[in-house]
């Protein structure tokens, strides 16, 4: 059977490609599939010669937005039992819909899971944008606020809005995180974000 080439150059320098039209027409049918088999490959790829770099595969085709609804359910929820919320940052007292930022950038971590959002006000959030936070500065209230959010929430019974964090700490239960004291929560939360927070200074994301 014939078996055509997928190309050829045609005309002089600079010389131009022309399809072969079998081929066009498969292309066309099948892009699709095609591009997909190549994404799969590509991520792959990345993933074994870049192993400490998390979601590459978000960081190859960007999300159009960002999907804060579930962390905006977690918070109010945790705001029913806590009671008004404190910036971590600015130790200001916020509003009834504070602004959500992600402690570790977004443009870094390229997802929305609950365990590194915190509540903050519109002004700080802008200010910190993609920067860094002080570690050594920030992650102590960062953790304390975490933790007291997930007892409040598992107080609640609303599991749904604590998967994020039960796959974080590897519970297997509402009863098991309220019973998980604070060391054990901000040990797990720390040897999380602390080597990503490393990773993201090597790859040129600056410090607040």
């Amino acid at each position: 059977a014939e078996a055509p080439c997928l190309y050829r150059f045609v005309g002089d320098a600079p010389a131009s490609i022309e399809l072969h039209p079998r081929w066009l027409d498969y292309l066309e049918h099948n892009l699709a599939i095609l591009d997909g088999y190549c994404r799969w490959h590509l991520t792959g790829y990345l993933q074994r010669n870049n192993p400490n770099t998390p979601n590459i595969a978000s960081k190859l085709a960007e999300p159009e937005g960002r999907n804060l609804r579930q962390a905006r359910h977690f918070w109010q929820a945790a705001r029913t039992t806590l009671g008004p919320l404190r910036c971590i940052y600015s130790g200001e007292t916020l509003a009834d819909s504070p602004s959500l930022d992600h402690f570790l950038p977004w443009r870094f971590v390229a997802h929305d899971l609950l365990w590194n959002i915190t509540p903050t006000s519109r002004p700080v959030n802008s200010a910190k944008n993609d920067q860094l936070p002080d570690f050594a500065r920030y992650f102590e209230p960062f953790a304390a606020l975490q933790f007291d959010a997930v007892q409040a929430v598992a107080r609640q019974g609303k599991a749904a809005l604590l998967e994020d964090h039960i796959l974080l700490l590897k519970t297997a239960s509402l009863a098991a995180v309220q019973a998980l004291p604070y060391a054990a929560f901000r040990r797990t939360l720390e040897e999380t974000l602390a080597p990503q927070m490393q990773i993201a200074r090597s790859m040129g994301f600056v410090d607040g």
